[in-house]
């Protein structure tokens, strides 16, 4: 990858790689060097850690539908757009 932008943000599947130690140590560094400025890139990989942890070896076809359904629900907001004030609201404009 080349070199972030301030508004760039390594992928969920960066995040995974990272934790199972698959991505090459000069592309590692980069990713540790982002974190220390990006609160919403840190915020990725606590999840993505999180998740790792929760889930260990599992199969998707050990976890039931539900489960895999939330996990559907979580993926699309994560994917979603950021909310933006609606016109008039009182955290906009006056």
């Amino acid at each position: 990858m080349t070199e972030m932008q301030p508004d760039e943000h390594y992928s969920d599947f960066h995040w995974v790689e990272y934790l199972h130690g698959r991505i090459p140590q000069p592309e590692k560094t980069k990713m540790e060097e982002h974190l220390t400025v990006c609160e919403d890139c840190r915020t990725r990989l606590n999840i993505c850690r999180a998740m790792h942890t929760l889930l260990g070896d599992k199969k998707a076809s050990e976890l039931g539908p539900a489960f895999l359904d939330a996990i559907a629900a979580f993926a699309a907001a994560r994917a979603a757009p950021p909310a933006t004030p609606a016109e008039g609201d009182s955290a906009g404009n006056s």
